[in-house]
């Protein structure tokens, strides 16, 4: 039997795969880092229809504890 395709493991590079936290996560963006409220998470409550002062404030708070993760 035939694969109908081979991977080269050789060929995948860092710069290829997605880079991931120890959580699992992706890490933020440039722009996420400078806009937080461009991050999934946020967009998600935004969507749920809360406010953006809402969302930031509580976004705000959340970095000041956490931090954003590199």
């Amino acid at each position: 039997m035939f694969p109908l395709f081979e991977l080269d493991i050789q060929k995948i590079t860092p710069s290829t795969q997605q880079q991931q936290l120890p959580s699992g996560r992706k890490p933020p963006t440039n722009a996420e880092r400078k806009n937080p409220l461009l991050s999934d998470a946020a967009q998600s409550v935004l969507a749920m229809g809360y406010l953006p002062r809402i969302v930031k404030i509580a976004v705000d708070k959340v970095l000041e504890t956490k931090g954003i993760h590199m």
